[in-house]
């Protein structure tokens, strides 16, 4: 996705891609974000008044206060995605009228690091999928990476590589544009039609079964292969939607897991050049004379593999690169390829390339070019977060900290904010934390933290909740989306602020004082026939570990005190005018996660919340409320 590959004038006639400013969102989002900033200085007005007027400003203002600035921070920070939103329009079939041996040559890598989490089935119709990629034959090249060194994925490479002999063919005659077979097989919508047709779509299924079968029967029985192998198809040898167009609108988005495509002269930088001294080039790249002629063979567009050397002397050279300490004292990871020293290589990596000046295109057709597997499970994907967290906030707290660093560098100021965002997202779950407990405490303790309802700057504090939601609605139906994603994404960055953001952030301060070392671990892709149906069904699946649940649970039943009591307070007292701000809060908290309410308290069997989190989240609520309140009455 880094910067498009300079073709040779001949092919510059007409570009493959035109980049159209949204006009119309540009006008809504710059209007949104001047009114929401005047309403926030208001805001900050009002809070430091209140504050100079007052002989002692209590915690819990204080608290708050400082909730709101981090929020207000961060909102600043998000309306960048906003400025410049664009549309690009691509023209793919321009490229078959230029001469196919100017087109540049491309590898696709596949990784994969568990075959217990990752099955090897799917990563192998990813394979599959890839090597049958419309391109160029010897052009395409198709590479495996098992970081887990599993005997279990060779097996699968063998059996993928013997299918791909039946289905490229069958792909290249037919002109199948479903290149994944699982997903081909699966569709219903075949308008191909014909007698030939039909009969070789039948012998190819036989063949998928087949191929499907030898996999599965290695998966359960677990058989044990120890050879090494290399993939190379010599005959064909792969928060979103309004981030990305935002940023496309600037210096483009940023790396983001998978489904990318990268220069190559992006991850080598300007080493390899005609005049470099060969010692030098190697203290860069290593000592392999290999992986230097291919890299001079890639820079003048020069296709040519690797074909004169032996079978032998290939692999050979192939388990020398891949070993451990070939690095070792090397450039590598530091100013060659992905680099190091974060958890999110990719979004580190993303930073310094358009830190140097690099460009980057949103390309996202109608028809999607790359399909993944995402995590269904709740427990899954709040640790998945929070690693992701973990490794963005590790960039924050070094020297590549996006605000320090972009704006000393080559990037523009938006750019540079847009990387800022996303790596002080963790920050977020302070003022979550906060606004989900402070003023529930001071509900049942009496002490208003908001305006009267009577009172005009009540009015500001309305406006600015009700517009920021507005505005992320406005921005959901945008994508074409139903109103109920609206009320998900809700759900879900709170859940996310509360645990990912939380854990995330706290391990990467551990990680910055040396008290605690970052690792990876492989996110679960195998979803089984139960929780595929709580998935389907838009059902929690509460099966997850403690840590997730209890301080979900422990904040729910927290506001549904705090609500109780505060109801109670208001037909007993008639104090609404000066707590319906915390009562509404605490409701809103209640609405969005009341999914969280039907696990502790209405859902039975499996997927439901345990008993002894509930227990245990009920203990931790009171103990907090009583502690709270004796701090208040001193």
């Amino acid at each position: 996705m880094i910067k498009q590959m300079k073709l040779p004038p001949q092919m510059e006639t007409l570009p493959f891609n035109l980049c159209n400013p949204k006009k119309k969102s540009a006008i809504i989002n710059r209007s949104y974000a001047l009114l929401h900033s005047i309403a926030i200085t208001s805001l900050i007005f009002y809070r430091l008044s209140s504050f100079l007027h007052s002989r002692r400003p209590s915690l819990p203002h204080l608290l708050v206060f400082a909730s709101e600035l981090i929020l207000s921070f961060l909102w600043l920070l998000s309306q960048a995605y906003l400025w410049r939103p664009v549309s690009r329009q691509t023209f793919p079939e321009r490229l078959l009228q230029e001469k196919k041996d100017e087109l540049p040559g491309i590898d696709v890598f596949i990784c994969t690091a568990d075959p217990e989490k990752e099955p090897p089935l799917e990563v192998m119709n990813t394979v599959v999928s890839a090597m049958a990629l419309d391109y160029p034959i010897g052009k395409l090249s198709v590479y495996v990476s098992d970081d887990g060194g599993s005997a279990l994925t060779l097996h699968a490479m063998r059996e993928a590589w013997d299918f791909c002999r039946s289905w490229l063919p069958f792909c290249r005659r037919f002109g199948i544009k479903t290149s994944c077979p699982k997903v081909y097989f699966s569709r219903y919508d075949d308008d191909l039609g014909g007698k030939v047709y039909e009969e070789e779509k039948e012998k190819i299924k036989q063949k998928y079964k087949l191929f499907e079968e030898h996999v599965k029967i290695a998966e359960q029985s677990g058989r044990m292969l120890v050879e090494t192998s290399i993939l190379n198809s010599k005959n064909h040898a792969e928060h979103i939607e309004v981030k990305w167009p935002g940023m496309d609108g600037l210096q483009g988005p940023m790396l983001s897991g998978t489904c990318f495509y990268m220069k190559r002269q992006a991850l080598y930088g300007d080493v390899v050049r005609e005049d470099i001294d060969p010692i030098q080039l190697k203290q860069y790249l290593g000592p392999s004379n290999e992986l230097v002629k291919s890299l001079h063979r890639s820079n003048h567009h020069n296709s040519a593999n690797n074909n004169d050397l032996p079978i032998s002397r290939l692999l050979e050279e192939t388990r020398f690169l891949a070993s451990c300490t070939y690095e070792t004292e090397t450039q590598w990871g530091k100013q060659v390829g992905f680099l190091y020293n974060s958890v999110v290589e990719d979004y580190f990596t993303g930073l310094n390339l358009h830190c140097k000046g690099w460009k980057s295109v949103f390309c996202n057709p109608p028809r999607p070019a790359f399909l993944g597997t995402a995590t269904t499970k709740l427990n899954d994907t709040l640790l998945q977060g929070a690693r992701w967290n973990c490794g963005v906030f590790q960039v924050t707290l070094s020297r590549f900290s996006p605000l320090i660093y972009g704006l000393i560098s080559r990037m523009s100021l938006l750019q540079t904010t847009c990387y800022a965002y996303l790596s002080l997202q963790p920050l977020y779950s302070l003022p979550m934390w906060c606004l989900a407990t402070i003023p529930q405490l001071c509900l049942l303790n009496a002490i208003p933290l908001y305006p009267k309802v009577s009172n005009s700057w009540f009015m500001i504090f309305s406006y600015i909740f009700i517009m920021s939601h507005f505005k992320h609605l406005e921005e959901v139906l945008s994508t074409g989306n139903p109103i109920w994603t609206w009320l998900n994404e809700q759900r879900i960055w709170m859940m996310k602020s509360i645990i990912s953001y939380t854990i995330g952030s706290l391990n990467a301060v551990l990680n910055c004082f040396g008290l605690r070392e970052a690792n990876f671990v492989p996110t679960n892709k195998v979803a089984d026939d139960e929780q595929v149906t709580f998935y389907q069904k838009g059902i929690f699946n509460f099966q997850a570990s403690t840590i997730v649940l209890a301080p979900l649970v422990t904040l729910v039943t927290l506001n549904m005190i705090s609500f109780a009591g505060g109801v109670a307070r208001i037909i007993i007292k008639g104090s609404w005018n000066e707590m319906f701000g915390q009562i509404f809060l605490s409701f809103y908290i209640l609405m969005v996660h009341y999914p969280i309410i039907e696990g502790m308290m209405l859902r039975k069997g499996k997927g439901r919340i345990p008993p002894s989190v509930t227990l245990l989240s009920l203990a931790i609520s009171i103990a907090f409320l009583c502690f709270g309140s004796l701090i208040l009455m001193t």
